[in-house]
Formats: structure tokens, sequence, C-alpha cells
């Protein structure tokens, strides 16, 4: 009996254990996951921030020699009305924020490389530093836009305000990458729609004033303001 007992003590705690290990290595193993998930979304954020403050440092210049490398959303940098080798008329450090700002200085704001009937790149040079920017992420299958808001036009359906339209077919998206089409057809427009349709998105926004002037009454300035806003999340 005593023997009997003994045995079924030791099988009991050998048991006990084993459970106990499993559950703690469970635990680690949980723990790791987590701790990696949340370095990495750290990370992201962090490039994502950087991003958005190269838009207001980069020269513009330095871009001219971006092409689309095959890339379907890209195609038009190499023969398009607009291509990144026009910017090589911008030498002299003139960043990309500083010609999406005059892109925009018009009566009716829009990003279509134009001001006032005059070309200015805004809309492409911001393509372009995003086509190389997010080569990384671009490559390793994630899907982003990169757009600017009008915040003045923000309501409590649209507290961030509402996309620039960037030609005058009213289209959103400032830039996106080649994994946004799905069989022709676009699965976001916006990044609101990305936050709505994706649980596993990052996105990071910065003020984005511009300041109009008019002469219809003696030279008035008007002081809009406007949003970057940059999203993005696995493909697919």
């Amino acid at each position: 009996m005593r023997g009997q007992a003994s045995l079924f003590d030791g099988i009991t705690f050998l048991l006990l254990a084993t459970a106990a290990s499993a559950m703690v290595f469970v635990q680690v193993g949980n723990y790791g996951v987590e701790e990696s998930k949340v370095l990495r979304s750290a990370f992201v954020l962090n490039y994502m921030q950087s991003v958005v403050k190269a838009m207001y440092s980069l020269d513009s210049s330095t871009l001219q020699y971006v092409t689309s490398e095959g890339l379907g959303a890209y195609k038009d940098l190499d023969s398009g009305a607009s291509k990144c080798a026009d910017l090589v008329n911008y030498a002299g450090n003139v960043g990309v924020a500083d010609l999406i700002k005059r892109d925009l200085t018009e009566a009716i704001p829009r990003l279509d490389d134009s001001f006032d009937g005059s070309p200015i790149l805004g809309k492409t040079s911001a393509r372009c530093a995003m086509k190389e920017l997010m080569k990384p992420f671009a490559f390793a299958g994630f899907d982003y836009i990169f757009e600017v808001l009008d915040q003045d036009t923000a309501d409590a359906s649209n507290p961030a305000g509402r996309p620039v339209p960037y030609e005058s077919t009213g289209s959103p998206k400032l830039v996106s990458n080649q994994f946004l089409r799905k069989g022709g057809r676009e699965i976001f427009l916006d990044c609101d729609a990305v936050s709505r349709g994706v649980s596993d998105s990052q996105a990071v926004s910065a003020p984005f004033q511009v300041v109009y002037t008019s002469n219809a009454n003696g030279f008035d300035q008007d002081t809009r303001r406007y949003r970057l806003r940059f999203c993005i999340w696995p493909g697919d």
C-alpha cells in the first residue's frame, strides 16, 4: 500500500510539475510574441514619422533620377506629363513640402502639379519621394496611402477633414503603391476607409498650413489649415 501511494504521489507530482512548466513556457512565449509585436509597431511608427518629416527637409531636385521600376501605380513617373526627371528644375534646396504648399495655393485648392496655370510639381514630388522612401515596406508587402487633408472641411463625420483631390476628377489619394489595385479596382480610397476595414493598420499625421493671398479685395491673406496623413497596413 505504501509503495502504491508513493508511486501515485510521484506520478501526481510529475504531472503537476509538467503542467506548471508548460504554463510558464506558454506565458513566456506569448510575452515574447507580444513584446516583439510592440517593438515592431514602434519601429514602424518611428519610420512613418521620419517619412513625414522628410517631406519638409528633402530637396526635390535629388529625386530627379527616381523611376517606376516597373511598379504599376508609379508607371507614369517614367513617361507621364509630369515626371520625376522634371524635378531637376527645382535645384537650390526647394523642399517637397514647399512644392506641395505652392501646389495648394490656388483659389480652388487641388493637387494637380499646377499653380494658376504654371507648372509646380507638388503632387509629383510627393509621389517620387514616397516611391523611394517606402521601398522597404512596399517590397515587404505593405500597402500605404499618403494624403493631404483639408481641416477646414472637418465635421462630425470627418473630424480630420476631407482629403484634397489631386486632380479635377476628385480622386482623394495623393500617392499609393502597386498593391492597392485588385483586379483593376481600388480597394481603399483614403486612410479613413483603411482604419474601418483593416484592424492592423498604423497612421501618422502632421499639421500643414498654407497662406493663400487673394487680390480680390486688396490682397487679402487666408491661412488654410491642412494636414499630412500617412497610413500603412499589411497587404493581402
